[in-house]
C-alpha cells in the first residue's frame, strides 16, 4: 500500500478533502505546520543506517514513519505557515518557542522533501516559484504574453509608469486587516497619480505595479501532472479587475484551452521543477494573458460551486495513480468536511485560551 504524507496548515479544507478521499485506499498521514505547539510529537533519528522520521498525534492518536530514503512514495507539502502558540507560554519565551519550532518545520519539510519518491512540489523548487519577479520572468521566457510590469520602491519610476498608461497595483502576498470582527482584504486595484502616497511610503512598499488589461473573461487553469483543467469565470462586473473580490459574483464553467497555452504553460511548470500549479488569465479577443502562477493554489472552490467539474477525484488520481472514479467527489466528503473543520476551530480555540 501507497505511503503518502500530507502537510499543510491547520483548518484546511483541501488537505482534509483528499486525505478523507485517499484513506481507504492508500497509507495516509495528514499533519498541520503550523498546527498547535504540543499536540504532535515528531522525532528525526539519524541513529541507525536509515534515517527515521516518526510522527504521533497526540488528538486523533495516530503514528506514522518514514524511515530512509524512498520508504514515502508522496510527499503533498500542501501549504505552510508559523506554529499556534498557546498562552501557558510565557511570554518571554514566546519568540524562542516560535523561532525553534519555525525552523525545526522548515527543516523537517526539506527534508522530507528529498526523502520522498515524490515531492508536489519540492520545497526549494516552490519557494522559488512563489517568487513574483521570478515566475513573471520565466513566463515571459517562455513566450506567454505577459502585462507590462513594473516592480519598484522607486518614486519616480511608480508615477512615469502609472501616469503612461491605465495601471493597476498589486501586492506580492496576499494581505488582510483585521480590526475586531471586521476584515479588510487588499485585491488587485486600479491606481492613478492621485492615489500614490508620499515618496517616503512608495520606498517603504514595493509593489507590482501593471498595465491593466482589459478582458472578455477570467480563466483558472489547473495543472495536475499532464492532466489540464480549466475554468472560465464571467463576472457580474468587469470592471472589478480581481474575480476573487468579496464584491464580485461570477459563473464557472469549463473551457477548452488553446494548444500553444497548454505548451508554454507545461514548459513554464517544467523550468520551474513542478508537479503541479495553477495558473491565472485574462482573455480579451482570443488573446490569453499571464497574471501569475501559484504552484499550491486553491481548486476545490470551483467543484464546490460546480459539481460536474470533478477537480478532487482528478487530483487524487494525479497523486496516487488510481483511477479517479473510485474517489469520493467533494460534495460526497463535504458534510464530513466541515465537521471536521469545526471540530478543529474549537480545539484551536481551547488551546489558544489554554
Amino acid at each position: 500500500m501507497q505511503k503518502i504524507l500530507i502537510s499543510s496548515r491547520y483548518v484546511d479544507a483541501h488537505a482534509l478533502a483528499v486525505a478523507e478521499a485517499l484513506k481507504d485506499k492508500v497509507n495516509v498521514y495528514l499533519r498541520f505546520t503550523d498546527g498547535i505547539v504540543g499536540h504532535e510529537l515528531v522525532t528525526i533519528d539519524y541513529s541507525d543506517e536509515d534515517t527515521r522520521i516518526s510522527f504521533k498525534n497526540l488528538i486523533n492518536k495516530e503514528t506514522f514513519e518514514v524511515l530512509g530514503r524512498d520508504n514515502l512514495d508522496v510527499y503533498w507539502a500542501r501549504r505552510h505557515d508559523r506554529s499556534i502558540i498557546p498562552n501557558s507560554v510565557h511570554e518571554d519565551d514566546l519568540e524562542f518557542v516560535r523561532k525553534e519550532s519555525t525552523l525545526f518545520e522548515q527543516s523537517l519539510v526539506s527534508l522530507l522533501s528529498n526523502l520522498a519518491k515524490r515531492a508536489i512540489n519540492n520545497h526549494s523548487r516552490a519557494m522559488e516559484a512563489e517568487n513574483k519577479a521570478f515566475q513573471l520572468q520565466i513566463a515571459k521566457d517562455v513566450g506567454l504574453e505577459i502585462p507590462q510590469s513594473i516592480l519598484s520602491n522607486e518614486e519616480k519610476q511608480i508615477r512615469d509608469f502609472v501616469s503612461s498608461k491605465k495601471a493597476i497595483y498589486k501586492t506580492f502576498y496576499p494581505h488582510s486587516w483585521i480590526n475586531g470582527v471586521t476584515t479588510k482584504t487588499i485585491y488587485a486595484t486600479d491606481v492613478k497619480l492621485e492615489d500614490l502616497p508620499s515618496p517616503e511610503a512608495l520606498s517603504w512598499v514595493p509593489g507590482i505595479y501593471q498595465s491593466k488589461i482589459s478582458k472578455d473573461f477570467d480563466v483558472r487553469l489547473n495543472i495536475f501532472g499532464d492532466k489540464v483543467i480549466a475554468v472560465r469565470l464571467d463576472t457580474s462586473n468587469k470592471d472589478i479587475l480581481d474575480w476573487k473580490s468579496e464584491k464580485n459574483t461570477y459563473t464557472i464553467e469549463k473551457i477548452n484551452v488553446p494548444l500553444d497555452i497548454k505548451r508554454k504553460c507545461f514548459s513554464l511548470l517544467d523550468r520551474l521543477d513542478l508537479e503541479m500549479g495553477i495558473f491565472d488569465f485574462v482573455v480579451k479577443n482570443d488573446v490569453w494573458t499571464f497574471l501569475e502562477l501559484n504552484q499550491m493554489g486553491q481548486f476545490l472552490w470551483i467543484e464546490d460551486q460546480n459539481p460536474e467539474i470533478n477537480l478532487l477525484q482528478s487530483f487524487c488520481e494525479f497523486l496516487t495513480g488510481i483511477d479517479s472514479s473510485l474517489f469520493s467527489s467533494y460534495g460526497d466528503l463535504k458534510p464530513v468536511i466541515e465537521k471536521k473543520l469545526f471540530a478543529m476551530k474549537e480545539l484551536q480555540e481551547k488551546a489558544i485560551r489554554k
